[in-house]
């Protein structure tokens, strides 16, 4: 017996495909999650790079108000031929200089207020890229919420459904039994049957639906396809901790939006690039020299050399360009105060919508709520009416499905009802306020 059971395992081991393994199960809560975005999402990898990016462009427009130093050292051998009145009197046409250098050279801008601004734009531009990488991170993080709680849902939806497929095998059983003891009719207990039959088509049509979820899941998260997700965030519906709209409240929102704090670093980006181009038309002052020794070969005795330059230069006529960058600037800058004002208007028009939308959800799922035990109480007397024989099952038949459609109800409200929640997170500028939220135990 023990050989035939050895052999079995290795039968079944020798047919999995190469490298195959048993599924993973991975526990899952929402925080854990929300956390695992940065590493699995190649939007944010992509955005990490630019700020990287970002930062070394700084640091290299930096390097134009800075000291530029370099030695060269260089020995040269030159041939110049011989012309002139006298050149046929000379054996050869040509001759031969040869020289050595060695120069230390320094160049130092004094006043280069085109560097200062290039610069200067620079540290804002960086600035944006951070805020843009943190929207990203806000909006992956939404996604991944979103996807959680769908999976969450269509878990429920299936929970609701055995329940459903529970009641009805006892109502054919009672029928079955009524009608064996000739008190219920082939009637009802067909009844019963194709209630049956079809709330187990709707349980392998949810099955699914259970599928893709956790498949969008493990993809979102960059998990392996064939693991197992078992969601450990008991999600319970309390009533909302937010109270109505106050300007106070609306202007910390807006400083802890990435999209909106973004936006406003390009309008001052664009105000300096507009008070740049006007600094175009100053001097530029620079100061440069060079020191170092010279002979005829390097190995000769070298002669001190050195020299020192004090430089002005400024534009006298550029085409009117100019002109038209200013213009060109200022156009910029007031495209983007018209988009900081849109914004700061839809935020505020989000904000008071999802107050709204989030009272008016708790409602319905409260309602929803007080819905399914009313069709539950009528269930239990409807049933015990059945089994009394005091009525026919399609009394009971009409009452199940009822309660269903409620219990399906509750599911669909307190899914909306989170949904909600993570719109007034993502709308208040941090997707990770739900976990205090949604995960209460």
């Amino acid at each position: 017996m023990r050989i035939a059971t050895g052999l079995s395992i290795l039968t079944l081991a020798l047919s999995l495909p190469s490298g195959a393994t048993l599924a993973e199960t991975i526990e899952l809560d929402i925080e854990t999650a929300l956390n695992r975005a940065a590493e699995a999402n190649f939007q944010i990898l992509l955005g990490q790079e630019s700020v990287t990016a970002q930062e070394e462009n700084t640091r290299l427009n930096r390097s134009g108000l800075l000291p530029q130093v370099s030695l060269e050292a260089a020995q040269s051998r030159r041939q110049v031929p011989t012309f002139g009145p006298f050149a046929d009197y000379f054996t050869t046409n040509r001759y031969f200089t040869n020289s050595f250098d060695a120069v230390l050279r320094a160049r130092l801008a004094l006043l280069d207020t085109r560097s200062w601004d290039d610069w200067k734009l620079s540290k804002l531009t960086l600035q944006a890229t951070r805020e843009q990488l943190e929207n990203t991170v806000q909006e992956i993080q939404e996604r991944i919420a979103t996807a959680y709680l769908a999976h969450w849902r269509n878990l429920k939806r299936l929970d609701v459904l055995d329940s459903i497929l529970e009641r009805d095998q006892i109502l054919l059983k009672v029928a079955r039994d009524q009608a064996d003891a000739g008190v219920a009719t082939t009637l009802e207990v067909t009844r019963a049957e194709v209630r049956l039959n079809q709330n187990e088509l709707a349980r392998i049509v949810q099955e699914t639906a259970v599928m893709e979820s956790a498949l969008n899941l493990k993809r979102i998260l960059n998990y392996p396809l064939d693991a197992e997700l078992v969601l450990t965030t008991r999600i319970q519906a309390v009533p909302p901790d937010v109270v109505g709209f106050s300007d106070e409240d609306f202007n910390e929102i807006l400083s802890s939006r990435a999209d909106y704090r973004s936006l406003q670093v390009q309008v001052e980006q664009s105000r300096v690039a507009s008070s740049a181009v006007s600094r175009e038309r100053l001097p530029s002052l620079f100061l440069s020299g060079d020191f170092g020794y010279a002979a005829e070969n390097w190995d000769d005795h070298l002669g001190e050399q050195w020299s020192i330059q004090l430089g002005l230069s400024m534009p006298v006529f550029e085409g009117f360009r100019i002109d038209a960058s200013k213009q060109l600037a200022n156009s910029e800058l007031r495209q983007r105060e018209i988009e900081l004002s849109d914004l700061r208007t839809q935020i505020e028009s989000d904000y008071r919508l999802v107050l709204q939308r989030l009272a008016s959800a708790y409602r319905q799922v409260e309602v929803s709520r007080r819905s399914r035990e009313l069709s539950n109480r009528e269930f239990e007397l409807e049933r015990i009416r059945f089994e009394e024989g005091v009525t026919d099952n399609s009394d009971v038949v009409d009452a199940q499905a009822r309660l269903a459609d409620a219990e399906d109800t509750v599911v669909a409200a307190e899914y909306e009802y989170f949904l909600t929640f993570i719109n007034l997170a993502r709308t208040r500028g941090d997707i990770r306020r739900i976990i205090h939220w949604l995960d209460q135990h």
